[in-house]
């Protein structure tokens, strides 16, 4: 262990971190000491939340879809609830690498509770809600659908309309009814938010995300209704 930094040396200890409840970065090196392992070490200190390791053996590599044979130094990032690996690409700097962790260590999407408040609050990306009626499997697979062409533009956030539960946040923002509802907010400390009418249907999320992604509602004020909910979060 260096600073922050794991070592992880055989398939069967990697084997472990690829079923484990939390989010890795592992690094591909040339050498367990030395500049890259340094940078590493100090970009983890910046993500306590994520879990870093380093190794120099190829077959360790292969089982986190590493190329053996690729240039190193390498990184992928392991998401603990899509358990879906991004590659990094970038110059291999504690800058470049922190913005690479903090664009992918999100899940695609987020189910709404206390425990991910703080994501949904320090999200840099704009948000997508879905208030979905309890019971209505296909409007989240509808939004699950959605998240896929807009991975890493776009933050979803799923939120199952309980009453006693979601009372506060539904309140926040203006939803009433057993109808699901998609609502898009720049940020959920702003008080401008847009919903989508008419049927939620693959191709009107699409097409409401992408218009909202391109800053397009505001033209279109007239097809979407603009909440103006002064209440706190």
């Amino acid at each position: 262990m260096a600073g922050d930094l794991y070592i992880v040396m055989t398939t069967e200890n990697a084997e472990h971190l690829l079923t484990a409840q939390s989010t890795i970065a592992l690094g591909f090196l040339n050498s367990i000491k030395g500049l890259e392992g340094e940078v590493l070490a100090a970009a983890s200190k910046l993500h306590p939340d994520v879990l870093f390791f380093q190794t120099t053996r190829a077959d360790v590599a292969k089982m986190f879809l590493i190329d053996p044979e690729i240039k190193r130094p390498a990184l992928v990032l392991l998401e603990k609830e899509s358990k879906q690996l991004s590659h990094f690409d970038g110059s291999f700097t504690i800058s470049v690498i922190d913005d690479f962790i903090s664009s992918n260590k999100i899940p695609p999407m987020i189910t709404y509770s206390r425990e991910t408040t703080p994501l949904i609050l320090n999200s840099p990306l704009k948000l997508l809600w879905l208030f979905a009626a309890v019971h209505d499997s296909e409007a989240k697979s509808i939004f699950q659908e959605t998240v896929r062409a807009f991975k890493g533009k776009l933050l979803f956030v799923y939120s199952q309309m309980y009453p006693k539960l979601k009372g506060q946040i539904s309140d926040y923002f203006g939803v009433t009814g057993h109808t699901s509802r998609v609502i898009a907010v720049a940020s959920i400390r702003k008080r401008k938010k847009y919903v989508l009418n008419g049927e939620l249907t693959l191709s009107n999320v699409k097409s409401f995300a992408l218009d909202f992604l391109e800053d397009k509602l505001r033209s279109q004020q007239s097809d979407t209704t603009l909440l103006e909910n002064k209440k706190g979060y």
